[in-house]
């Protein structure tokens, strides 16, 4: 009865406007497919350290410019 109710929700049509219905967990499953396809943003700054942090341990040139690419 209850996942019935659930997909009756989901298959809702949305009014003028909008192009869908959101259920509790839509917009984390749909930032986990974006992050995975594209990487997770980082301020410019924040990805500096790191890349500074990684040659202070002694990652090499080539392995930090293959993975900031």
């Amino acid at each position: 009865m209850f996942d019935a109710e659930v997909l009756r929700h989901v298959d809702f049509k949305p009014v003028a406007g909008l192009d869908q219905v959101l259920i509790p967990g839509d917009p984390g499953r749909k930032t986990r497919i974006q992050r995975t396809q594209n990487g997770i943003p980082l301020p410019d700054d924040t990805r500096a350290a790191i890349v500074n942090t990684a040659r202070e341990v002694g990652v090499s040139e080539v392995s930090i410019q293959r993975a900031t690419a």
